[in-house]
């Protein structure tokens, strides 16, 4: 994914201090006050059920968790909208993504001579051209949620390298990308495992690599591997790497055939800025729209609201530590655990108390 480095964390001032510095996850929104947002991602670092929101390639496949409020990022009250004043790359904005409904998104390409941009949708995974008329700013309340699309690349599959010419770059076909695309339509989820990488990474252009499993309901367990599936059916077409075990090591290919502008087929929507008359049906608006960041924040879980739900047992507090994303004895992440009795007759009988714990995800 091209485009401007995009840290998580700060970097540390002095080289010196580099070591012993402890991680501070970097400010979201208007920062510098220039009108150039930053909007964090989701970090996918174990597993998770997702739904695929759109396939570029093997390497760029774009999943969404199932919980993922992209709706309520989106504006359909066009009245709302004011235009975009400059179109610069790398700019958040909010662009058509169908009639009626503008969602967030990043310019990525600008055409200086006729005056179309290049736009990703951050919530869908999906790119269009446009012209920069259509374009509205975003508001600043949105940038404080992270893109609800995450791209990742499939774990040890790479184009089919002849020896004869391996000095050729090798790139993904389109028969290659038909091919992932109809096998995961036949699956209503997938589960992500992510591959750890030996060196860590601090750019968000760093696709997450993962073993994808197909799930054709949600009471799928286990699924079906969508690499193995996709390497059977373009074989002698597609390398497949037993051999790989770290992340890092997984290259990202590209593909061979690139999008070309073509302003003939562009409907009519994505050319000019909404009118009046175009925004008569107004549709009721998600609530993110109308809110203020205070009403946006997150509540904390203070003692109170822990007693309020019942996760005080006998004075004490029980939780589970995530230690994948404890980022510093200062700054960690944990799930508080609900004990409940268990209602067995044998437990009855010997008049000893025993619980079990819940989990808050639960």
């Amino acid at each position: 994914m091209d485009g401007r480095t995009s840290p998580r964390l700060e970097e540390p001032i002095n080289r010196n201090d580099k070591r012993n510095a402890v991680p501070k996850m970097m400010q979201n929104g208007d920062v510098r006050g220039d009108g150039r947002f930053k909007i964090h991602r989701i970090p996918l670092c174990r597993t998770a059920r997702c739904i695929v929101s759109h396939v570029t390639s093997p390497s760029c496949i774009w999943v969404k968790p199932v919980n993922h409020i992209t709706e309520k990022l989106q504006i359909r009250d066009l009245n709302t909208l004011t235009p975009a004043p400059v179109a610069h790359e790398n700019r958040y904005v909010m662009a058509p993504l169908e009639e009626g409904v503008y969602a967030r998104a990043r310019i990525c390409e600008v055409d200086q001579r006729t005056k179309f941009v290049k736009v990703l949708f951050i919530d869908e995974g999906i790119s269009a051209w446009m012209n920069s008329t259509c374009l509205a700013k975003m508001d600043e309340i949105l940038s404080f949620h992270p893109w609800q699309a995450i791209p990742v690349a499939l774990f040890k599959v790479k184009p089919y390298q002849d020896i004869l010419n391996d000095n050729v770059q090798l790139k993904w076909s389109k028969e290659d990308t038909a091919a992932l695309r109809g096998i995961l339509k036949k699956f209503e989820l997938v589960r992500v495992e992510a591959i750890l990488n030996s060196v860590p990474s601090n750019d968000y252009r760093d696709f997450v690599k993962v073993n994808m499993y197909g799930m054709e309901s949600e009471s799928d367990e286990m699924g079906t591997s969508i690499t193995h599936l996709f390497a059977r059916e373009r074989f002698d077409q597609v390398d497949f790497e037993r051999n790989l075990f770290d992340g890092i090591t997984q290259k990202i290919f590209e593909n061979f055939h690139k999008e070309v502008l073509t302003v003939e087929t562009l409907e009519t929507w994505r050319l000019n800025f909404p009118s009046e008359n175009e925004t008569e049906a107004i549709v009721e608006q998600p609530i993110l729209n109308e809110a203020t960041v205070d009403s946006a924040q997150i509540p904390v879980a203070d003692v109170s609201w822990l007693n309020e739900e019942g996760y005080c047992h006998k004075g004490e507090y029980l939780v589970n530590i995530e230690g994948r994303n404890t980022v510093s004895p200062y700054e960690f992440y944990a799930r508080p655990l609900k004990m409940t009795r268990l209602k067995e007759a044998s437990q009855r009988n010997t008049g000893i108390e025993e619980y079990e714990d819940n989990n808050a995800a639960d």
